[in-house]
């Protein structure tokens, strides 16, 4: 874990993961707003950070265990008001438990109680607009402070290139996402997993370009007769070891499916 700043963001970057998956993370700080919260198996690791700074808001922009996490402890050790999509602020009263890989990156979730985002989330010197972006989860949000053309996305970017995907995503509506985002005027993109981009707009449109070709591919494919298992053995030929560790719920086969 090391902690930075970028434009008077402050933000935690970390690697977790066993041989070659490692994966980052990066959590947000700025104006007493935070955003995303880590996982719960990094409580000891970033409790002292939590502690020591200003944090008055809690943005979660979709409610996975990687981002939601520590959210429990937040409100119980901090008292921060924590904000989430309207659609998931029942499910986020739950405790979950995760399969065993996923509980080994990030550790199960404890409950919380959050409010639901209005269209505005206010810090005393920014105003961030909330706008839904639905197909990595239901209830994904991304944040936009326009006068500093900020724009935190969660789990919206992550890559150039989506190889794999979890069973409840939807390639559809990520593009559907990915348009209304690439129509946003926002320069720096502040991503959970690959960190702080500064030509942001052309990272997301690099993204819709490779989902716009892999759509007509996979058309094609389609057209000519091919099941979408075969599709996808086409397509992805090479099968990624977190699709055999997860018992199938990660993998290229949901990309496909949901084009």
């Amino acid at each position: 874990m090391k902690t930075a700043f970028c434009d008077n963001i402050e933000y935690i970057e970390d690697r977790v993961g066993p041989f070659n998956m490692k994966m980052r993370l990066f959590i947000y700080l700025v104006d007493g707003l935070l955003i995303d919260t880590g996982a719960s198996n990094f409580e000891k690791r970033y409790s002292p950070f939590f502690k020591s700074r200003k944090i008055e808001k809690v943005a979660i922009t979709h409610l996975h265990e990687d981002h939601a996490g520590l959210a429990g402890w937040i409100q119980q050790n901090i008292g921060a008001e924590i904000f989430i999509h309207s659609s998931a602020v029942e499910n986020a009263k739950c405790d979950s438990k995760f399969p065993f890989y996923r509980k080994y990156y990030w550790g199960n979730m404890k409950g919380f109680n959050a409010l639901p985002f209005s269209d505005c989330l206010k810090t005393d010197n920014h105003c961030f607009q909330v706008i839904h972006t639905p197909g990595h989860t239901d209830n994904h949000v991304v944040l936009l402070e326009e006068d500093k053309k900020w724009l935190f996305c969660g789990d919206m970017y992550v890559a150039p290139r989506q190889k794999i995907a979890f069973v409840e995503e939807n390639m559809t509506e990520t593009i559907i996402s990915l348009e209304k985002i690439a129509k946003l005027n926002f320069k720096h993109l502040f991503c959970a997993h690959s960190g702080v981009h500064h030509k942001g707009k052309e990272h997301i449109l690099a993204k819709l370009d490779y989902f716009y070709k892999l759509r007509e591919k996979i058309y094609a494919l389609r057209k000519s007769g091919l099941s979408d298992d075969e599709i996808n053995r086409i397509v992805f030929p090479k099968k990624r070891l977190i699709t055999y560790l997860s018992g199938g719920e990660c993998s290229s086969k949901y990309i496909v499916s949901t084009i």
